[in-house]
């Protein structure tokens, strides 16, 4: 069984959890909006705050991020996680310039993913293990590999047959001496997201990085997804389904999901969970919001009709 912090121990109340749960949340920033903040070396966050980078357009859209992105943001203080998307990858040979460009660049963790096929490109390469099973891809640099999880469940394989497929790719990873962990898609489902973590962490013993929108509004989400060209600014939230597009339009904080999965948090877990923030390029809010619940300048308020909500200044 799990370990868990007991708030019946000693003086360690919920806020505490809360506060110990956002000192090692991650944030996810498109190249855009990396560029648009160039005061990020500024932001008094944790050093080697990971910040991931998603793989928008085709190679040469990967190679900009690895060559531009990923030294501005080491620079500032932070650990860039570039995502590599396999769909988006011509072929082996593409794979490979783009691990030696994250060699030089002194990349040492990405996730891979599936990823869409660009309009016009042939899919060559046809999902994370693809990646993955780059032959030696320790020998480059690379000591830890994310891994996608699916707490609503997976588009293309039912939920057993994604566990079969993690449990390939975490045991190729730990022979090859990579460490491998989970990060999950954005989810406005807290209990999905805690049996989910709770299933990976016995079957796998491997931390959860647990993804969740930061705090935005809907036109910042909608101004999102043109930024990541995603078919027009509602395909993202019609494709998360009714209940998801209605959550997704009211909610502006992630309150109840930190107060909800800080009650599993245990720092001294071997394979803790910890929040991953989709900024929605709304960089600025995330980074406030994130510092102040690490500085515990809040309280918890119960019983709100979308459940708890942290008021601030407390």
């Amino acid at each position: 069984m799990l370990q868990r912090i007991d708030p019946a121990v000693g003086s360690i109340t919920q806020e505490d959890r809360i506060a110990a749960f956002m000192r090692s949340a991650s944030i996810e920033m498109t190249p855009k909006s990396v560029r648009e903040n160039n005061d990020t070396s500024d932001k008094d966050v944790p050093p080697g705050t990971k910040i991931y980078i998603p793989h928008i357009g085709d190679l040469k859209g990967l190679q900009k991020t690895i060559d531009e992105i990923v030294p501005r943001l080491k620079e500032a203080g932070f650990n860039p996680v570039p995502h590599i998307a396999a769909r988006r990858l011509a072929d082996e040979g593409h794979l490979m310039d783009i691990t030696m460009r994250m060699q030089y660049m002194g990349v040492t963790e990405i996730l891979p993913i599936a990823g869409g096929v660009p309009d016009g490109q042939e899919k060559r390469l046809k999902s994370s293990w693809d990646v993955i099973a780059l032959d030696h891809l320790q020998n480059y640099g690379v000591r830890t590999i994310g891994l996608a999880g699916h707490p609503d469940g997976h588009a293309n394989m039912s939920m057993d047959e994604h566990f079969e497929f993690l449990d390939k790719k975490i045991d190729y990873l730990r022979d090859q001496g990579v460490d491998p962990y989970i990060v999950t898609q954005m989810s406005f489902q807290p209990e999905n997201v805690k049996r989910y973590a709770e299933k990976v962490r016995e079957l796998f013993e491997v931390p959860v990085s647990i993804g969740m929108a930061g705090p935005s509004s809907l036109r910042e989400k909608m101004d999102y997804a043109k930024k990541c060209d995603m078919g027009g600014p509602l395909k993202m939230i019609a494709d998360m389904g009714p209940v998801k597009a209605f959550q997704i339009a009211v909610t502006t904080r992630p309150d109840h999901m930190i107060d909800r999965l800080a009650e599993d948090f245990d720092p001294t877990d071997a394979a803790p969970i910890s929040p991953h923030f989709f900024t929605f390029d709304a960089f600025t809010k995330t980074l406030d919001y994130m510092k102040s619940l690490q500085a515990g300048q809040f309280r918890v308020q119960k019983g709100r009709v979308f459940g708890s909500e942290f008021v601030f200044g407390a």
